[in-house]
């Protein structure tokens, strides 16, 4: 069995106002503002997984700030994979929005990812009840890191390895990922 364990679907209309929302949310316009930056669709990434034998596909959302954005895409997510069972859903929430993290686990999503924290922002009181969320509602917690070596590319960030050792302390229990690590 083929799993791919990190793609990242947009809703249409989220692909086609893609301009709109690069002004609007900081983290999707350093990852979107070049139009040679690919964004797919859910319909796009299933064929592209027959196409290349990939039999199932978690399909995450990303930390942005802008509400709306969030939300459109945590809504796209739950539906494709209602849809498309070969479609895992790992939605996104603010993590200081405790409540919102267990609605989407309510709703469907088996994960909550793809996080970004900043290296030098950890709130321990935030992360502890995160722990203790997806402990709860059985949920797998995917991070984005990277490494403090190599070229700069837009979106790397600083979620380096001192700092995923301290998420490791914070977030004893849970399931973690740790993307691009």
């Amino acid at each position: 069995m083929v799993i791919d364990f990190h793609t990242h679907v947009f809703p249409k209309r989220v692909v086609e106002r893609r301009d709109e929302f690069v002004k609007r949310d900081p983290l999707f316009s350093s990852l979107y503002s070049n139009p040679k930056s690919k964004m797919a669709t859910s319909e796009e990434l299933l064929r592209s997984m027959e196409e290349n034998g990939v039999d199932l596909s978690v399909i995450l959302g990303g930390s942005y700030e802008d509400p709306e954005l969030l939300r459109l895409i945590n809504e796209y997510i739950l539906e494709s994979s209602s849809k498309h069972k070969n479609l895992i859903p790992f939605c996104c929430a603010k993590l200081d929005e405790a409540r919102e993290i267990s609605k989407l686990a309510d709703e469907g999503a088996r994960g909550i990812g793809e996080i970004r924290l900043s290296g030098d922002i950890l709130d321990e009181g935030i992360l502890r009840e995160i722990d203790e969320i997806a402990v709860e509602k059985g949920l797998i917690l995917l991070f984005h890191s990277s490494e403090p070596v190599g070229h700069m590319y837009p979106g790397k960030g600083d979620i380096f390895p001192q700092v995923i050792w301290r998420i490791l302390e914070l977030i004893p229990r849970a399931k973690k990922v740790f993307a691009h690590c």
